[in-house]
């Protein structure tokens, strides 16, 4: 059953009131909620102002692939270049899908199996060993080196 306390009380709901009580209702289920005020609005929320892209190039591509052959995570990757995981995953999945790069599976590479403690350490390593290669990748990203380090 509708209440017009639900529906709000200008002409415009009291219309809709009116034509939701004459409809016949064929199922016992109630399904969703009644009309609301077809004259009042939700405010609207500000948008967040949209990030400007920017385009993967090539160099940074192939910096990439190769930094995931190296053993270093997709998050790693992304948080070093300022990257969303997505991005690099993107343009990982082609590498994968072309052959070029090899998905990471069981193997003594697999880290799942050990202590947690041991992989955040492991993990540790990896990142600072990163950041001090980085401004070398940056330089060969920005196509000041012929070749990446």
């Amino acid at each position: 059953m509708i209440i017009m306390a639900d529906i709000g009380h200008g002409l415009v709901g009291r219309i809709v009131a009116l034509a939701e009580l004459q409809r016949l209702r064929r199922s016992r289920c109630r399904r969703g909620r009644a009309p609301q005020d077809y004259l009042t609005y939700r405010p609207a929320k500000p948008r967040k102002p949209a990030r400007p892209r920017r385009a993967v190039s090539s160099r940074e591509a192939v910096a990439y692939q190769v930094l995931y052959r190296l053993g270093y995570s997709i998050n790693q990757i992304a948080r070093a270049f300022g990257r969303s995981p997505s991005v690099v995953y993107r343009r990982l999945a082609k590498y994968i899908r072309w052959g070029l790069v090899k998905r990471r599976g069981y193997g003594p590479q697999d880290l799942r199996k050990l202590p947690a403690r041991v992989r955040r350490q492991a993990a540790g390593r990896r990142w600072a060993e990163l950041l001090r290669w980085l401004p070398l990748w940056l330089a060969f990203i920005e196509g000041e080196v012929d070749e990446p380090p």
